[in-house]
């Protein structure tokens, strides 16, 4: 999605920044997942993708005039216990969504510090420090579909160096996929699309031809309450159907299919190396 590289070094902001640190052994507990603050919150969550002991955390929240904005810790480092995982934020700049050039790609620098500790397998404080001071969130894994899928598609995927700046955040439970694109408005601000329910999709209907298992389902764009520095109102989260998204996998590649505000595209993905 960003390569850590250009900002920071040459860790990822490769969705947000490539090649993370050295690789250490896998940790006892996977936090990869969906998280969220509860239906209390509503409208706002946070992806985590990791790789061994390596973290890439985005959240995808809202700014104070409403419109969605998402922010990356490309990287971070543990504490001495292995319990919490910090490291810097980053705002990105890039071209619009449907006609993307990674020309446009910007990493930015920091524009604050997070820090997740993890008080459980499946429950967290997020503390976010913007603006010299500091947010503090509960935050739990959030259960969207029952059982343990067929082909876990879960990860971090990308359009490849060709496209550096941007990426999708799927989470697999069951057999739904819940996904969040990762990328750019028509004025290079960060924005992301939503497709929190799936299908499954075969060539018989029409959402696929012939290759390996898809998914589709309706995209949205939200709007909701300021998240930073205020008392988040999940009443003011509005979800407006934008079109679809569709995906064919293949073991570590896919099609990436949607229809975006009238915007057509088609576009190969992989998994995300970091």
């Amino acid at each position: 999605m960003i390569k850590i590289a250009r900002a920071a070094a040459a860790a990822f902001l490769a969705f947000a920044l490539g090649s993370g640190p050295a690789l250490a052994a896998d940790p006892p507990v996977n936090y990869q997942d969906l998280w969220w603050s509860g239906s209390a919150e509503n409208g706002w969550g946070m992806t985590i993708t990791q790789h061994r002991d390596t973290l890439f955390v985005a959240l995808f929240i809202y700014a104070n005039d409403g419109r969605p904005v998402w922010l990356v810790l490309p990287g971070g480092v543990w504490n001495s216990s292995h319990t919490a995982y910090s490291g810097d934020l980053y705002y990105p700049t890039g071209s619009p969504y449907y006609a993307y050039d990674t020309a446009g790609f910007g990493s930015g620098l920091s524009v604050g510090v997070v820090r997740i500790e993890f008080t459980s397998e499946s429950t967290a404080q997020l503390a976010v420090s913007l603006n010299y001071s500091t947010m503090t969130k509960t935050v739990t894994r959030s259960v969207f579909a029952p059982g343990s899928p067929t082909n876990n598609y879960s990860d971090l995927w990308w359009g490849g160096k060709s496209q550096d700046g941007w990426g999708l955040a799927l989470t697999q439970q069951g057999e739904k996929l819940f996904a969040v694109w990762y990328t750019y408005d028509e004025y290079g601000r960060p924005i992301w699309f939503v497709m929190p329910d799936s299908s499954p999709c075969t060539e018989l209907s029409g959402c696929v031809a012939g290759g390996g298992p898809g998914f589709t389902g309706k995209a949205y764009s939200t709007r909701g309450s300021a998240w930073y520095g205020m008392t988040y109102d999940a009443s003011r989260f509005v979800a407006t159907e934008v079109g679809t998204m569709n995906f064919q996998f293949g073991a570590n590649t896919a099609r990436f299919r949607t229809t975006i505000n009238g915007h057509v595209q088609d576009q190969p993905i992989e998994r995300q190396g970091f």
